[in-house]
């Protein structure tokens, strides 16, 4: 079957002609037009119903053999996302809401992906409701919102005028809640981690989602885990919550066969002031523990990305051991003046060096001058777990001092750090990292228009709080 003909038969709806097509000539999924700019699944969007769209993009995956453990799938790199109007664009086009609802639970980052007249999905949806007068609890605008993976402390009312929710304690008044993902999304994302790994038959892992205010309740469940497995090695990774409005803090902690704790702390803006709370409590509480710092800084800037930052840390750390070990790295690899002024060079090189105490280099230096004085180690992490790195520029220089990482395998597909990093990378400049939104996990605020009320996500995902870390399987 000619392009032309593959394209029409798609655009007009033949379901069974499509799929004898795509059965006898499996490449004919990749088909695009002259401009590059559609493929199949642009011309499946504009069908009422999502059928035909499913029909392609199982076809697509069949060609791919595609695994969905991380990262976006070739296809959608181009087909869902790229050149203009996505397929979400297309399926509103149509009205093809069916599959609209369909995209919006299995790829909410669409809802934000800007075509080129500036315009997003989300703001279409918004501009339908506010056109047909539709009610708040629209099924449509309110998943809209609570899929939108750029949650802010705002919504439409009334008229559609925006407005401030009401502002809970310590929450910054028009301000992004968590950035993008608040405590109840990161319970989502690790619970969901953790049902896809045992599909998989990975039982391994043990995360918790430790609140602003629950470290010290950590720390003795720590405790517990010591007592517990004696003579064992487990090995834990947290997230810990700073708070509505501030930040989040990463962690991969290892009780040793002896008794001892090994805590790698990850901060991904690379401040100390972050950190050194948590590191003085369990230097107090647990005065046996050693205590590392990441020395990369893997955002950028005043983002709003750290809970999806930290996900990505505490997923790929949890397996890091099947790669290499991610102590013996960071010992092997300590960062120091020098590191410092290599990066202090760059920004002198690209004139963007300033004298305010500002720079990414300034903050490096007080980072690893504070931490030495609180006795924690400054070290690097392998490349595999700065994928998500916002600056090319810093990325650059970490890849021209590892070499051999930088051809090395860092999925269980086989993939190097240069095929999956490729595929994390939007511009010059990453908002968000598309390992981690490609996971699905996005902040899901509880609040008037969210379906979940906190009682029901907290229930669902309870063996990943701190209080019900002792219902949590210790596996390692």
């Amino acid at each position: 079957m000619e392009k032309k003909q593959i394209f029409d038969s798609v655009k007009s709806g033949e379901l069974s002609r499509v799929d004898k097509a795509l059965k006898e000539n499996p490449d004919s999924c990749f088909v695009r037009t002259e401009d590059y700019r559609e493929s199949l699944l642009h011309y499946a969007a504009l069908q009422q119903g999502a059928e035909m769209f499913k029909l392609v993009e199982e076809h697509i995956n069949k060609a791919t053999e595609y695994d969905s453990d991380d990262g976006l799938p070739p296809f959608r790199e181009t087909a869902y996302t790229s050149h203009g109007d996505n397929v979400m664009h297309y399926a509103l086009q149509a009205k093809n809401y069916e599959l609209v609802d369909m995209l919006m639970d299995e790829s909410p980052e669409l809802l934000l992906d800007e075509n080129d007249k500036g315009v997003s999905p989300f703001a279409i949806i918004k501009d339908i409701a506010l056109k047909e007068k539709k009610d708040i609890n629209d099924p449509m605008l309110n998943k809209a919102f609570e899929r939108n993976p750029e949650t802010y402390s705002k919504y439409i009312k009334g008229q559609y005028e925006m407005v401030d929710v009401e502002v809970k304690p310590g929450q910054h008044e028009k301000s992004p809640a968590y950035g993008l993902v608040d405590y109840n999304g990161m319970l989502e994302a690790v619970s969901e981690k953790k049902k896809r790994r045992q599909a998989k038959g990975r039982d391994s892992d043990n995360f918790v989602v430790i609140g602003k205010d629950e470290f010290p309740d950590f720390i003795e469940k720590l405790k517990d885990v010591r007592d517990n497995n004696e003579g064992k090695e487990v090995n834990i990774q947290f997230a810990k919550d700073g708070g509505l409005g501030e930040h989040w803090l990463g962690g991969d902690v290892r009780k040793n066969k002896d008794g001892s704790f090994d805590f790698v702390l990850f901060d991904s803006v690379g401040r100390f002031e972050y950190t050194e709370p948590v590191a003085k409590q369990i230097k107090q509480e647990l005065p046996d523990s050693k205590v590392r710092l990441n020395f990369d800084i893997i955002q950028s800037g005043g983002g709003q990305n750290c809970g999806l930052l930290v996900q990505s840390f505490m997923f790929h750390s949890s397996n890091q051991s099947d790669f290499n070990d991610l102590r013996q790295y960071m010992d092997e690899h300590p960062a120091g003046v020098k590191d410092v002024e290599k990066i202090r060079n760059s920004e002198k090189r690209a004139g963007s060096y300033r004298n305010d105490g500002t720079n990414v280099s300034d903050v490096t230096a007080e980072t690893v001058k504070k931490a030495s004085e609180a006795n924690v180690e400054v070290g690097k992490l392998p490349l595999r777990l700065i994928r998500d790195m916002e600056s090319l520029s810093r990325m650059s220089l970490r890849e021209a001092e590892s070499p051999q990482e930088v051809i090395g395998v860092v999925n269980t597909r086989g993939e190097t750090f240069l095929q999956s990093k490729s595929k994390n990378v939007d511009d010059v400049f990453l908002n968000a990292s598309k390992n981690s939104r490609s996971l699905g996990f996005f902040s899901k605020k509880v609040d008037q228009m969210s379906k979940h009320t906190e009682n029901i996500v907290r229930e669902r995902s309870s063996q990943f709080t701190v209080s019900g870390f002792n219902e949590q399987g210790i596996q390692r």
